[in-house]
């Protein structure tokens, strides 16, 4: 049985990297479907599927086993059940991407964060991005605070998506590993990655 990660979840389709380096889309059996977990998408970015071909089609798979997760982020759905939304699993580091401005990243928001990844053990490494756009005053302000998630044990790193440092940095500290990129709107994951 092929097996694969799941890159992306789009309806009820998911882009599925097979361990072979080719990448395919499967959908889930009606009958898997009903033994999964009971959030709002019992798949999620990074978890590890059995595949099966499916009866006269060689383009789409089916998904019909998740591999037990090392671990998993969840935030409350969105919609109005009471479920909870896999937001990914298996990840190996997370980087959370924060901005001073352009937009303001609420520290309440990071300490949120920081807690939820805690919970479910996931390693968090602070990105305090766009900091090309910062007066001196707003640079010192950012050292105060970056300092503060410091002392408490975060590792984290000044960034700009215009520094060829940046880059290798991230080069660095994502080669080999599941990493998820975290942050408000507008703060430069994209741009990042």
């Amino acid at each position: 049985m092929p097996k694969g990660v799941v890159l992306k979840s789009t309806g009820k389709f998911y882009r599925v990297l097979l361990k072979t380096g080719f990448e395919t889309t499967a959908v889930i059996r009606g009958k898997t479907r009903l033994s999964l977990d009971k959030s709002t998408n019992p798949i999620a970015v990074g978890d590890e599927v059995l595949l099966d071909s499916l009866d006269g089609d060689d383009q789409l798979m089916a998904i019909i086993e998740i591999v037990d997760r090392k671990n998993y982020l969840v935030r409350k759905s969105t919609n109005l059940s009471k479920k909870r939304q896999v937001i990914a699993s298996n990840i190996d580091l997370i980087f959370l991407v924060v901005t001073l401005k352009n937009p303001i990243t609420q520290i309440g928001f990071i300490d949120r964060f920081l807690v939820s990844a805690e919970s479910f053990r996931i390693p968090v490494t602070i990105l305090f991005n766009k900091i090309d756009l910062l007066t001196t005053e707003e640079k010192t302000k950012l050292d105060k605070i970056a300092q503060l998630y410091k002392k408490i044990g975060y590792s984290f790193y000044e960034t700009s998506a215009l520094s060829s440092q940046t880059i290798d940095v991230l080069k660095r500290e994502t080669d080999g590993k599941q990493v998820l990129f975290a942050g408000n709107s507008g703060v430069g994951k994209s741009s990042l990655i």
